[in-house]
Order: structure tokens, then sequence, then C-alpha cells
């Protein structure tokens, strides 16, 4: 394996037509950008090996994946922003840590529901 220096920028997007994420690399040592695709089965568990490896977030010792238990990690803020293209961008900063994400205009509707869902207190109606 060479080594590639400190990396500087991670680019993530949907290959649809392969089903798989693609991560763009861009490195100190790099000519130029490296891919990296991941099954989007496998992508959780890369964002929680990179918190845990940052010291960011996450218990230090590991449990086997397959005794693990699932400890949420605890989201200090989230903003939705839109694109020009009418797209939408999800960002959770966790500690110093932010993750963005890129989202369809289709998945807006969904999210949103899920976030008044949650957020919904139970009230009464009065005569």
């Amino acid at each position: 394996m060479s080594e590639i220096g400190i990396v500087r920028q991670v680019h993530g997007e949907w290959v649809a037509a392969a089903r798989l994420v693609r991560l763009r690399i861009e490195a100190d040592r790099l000519d130029h950008p490296q891919d990296v695709l991941i099954a989007p089965q496998d992508v959780q568990s890369l964002i929680g090996l990179l918190l845990r490896l940052s010291g960011k977030a996450g218990p230090a010792d590991e449990a086997p994946p397959d005794e693990r238990t699932i400890r949420p990690v605890a989201v200090d803020s989230i903003a939705l922003g839109s694109t020009d293209d009418g797209n939408a961008i999800l960002e959770l900063n966790v500690g110093r840590t932010t993750l963005a994400f890129f989202l369809p205009s289709a998945a807006c509707r969904p999210l949103g529901q899920t976030l008044l869902t949650l957020t919904a207190t139970c009230a009464r109606t009065a005569n």
C-alpha cells in the first residue's frame, strides 16, 4: 500500500447504475483524486468507524459486529439547506466533526414527515 499523505477532501455521490456510493479522495501525495466504491449497507459502519477513530464519538472498545449494541451518536446540531437545482443538503454536527449529505428532492418529504412525527407533542382539543 502506498502512502497518500494527509487526506484533504472527500466527496461522495450515489452511483445509481452500480447501486454503490462513490467516495472521491483528494490527498497531499496523490496526483489526482482516487475513487473508492462502497456498498450502501456498509456506509453506516464506515461513518461509525471514522467517528470512533477520530476520538469524537463512540465507545473505545467495540464488540464484534454481530454482538454489538447500537449506540446512537449525540448530534449537536442539524442544518438543512437547498441547492440551486432544488435538492437538499443535510448537515450533522457531532462534536468537532461535520457530516454533510446530499438528498434528492424526493427524499425531503419523508424526512420532513419523520422530523415532524418525532418532534410533535400530543395536543388536546378544547371545546
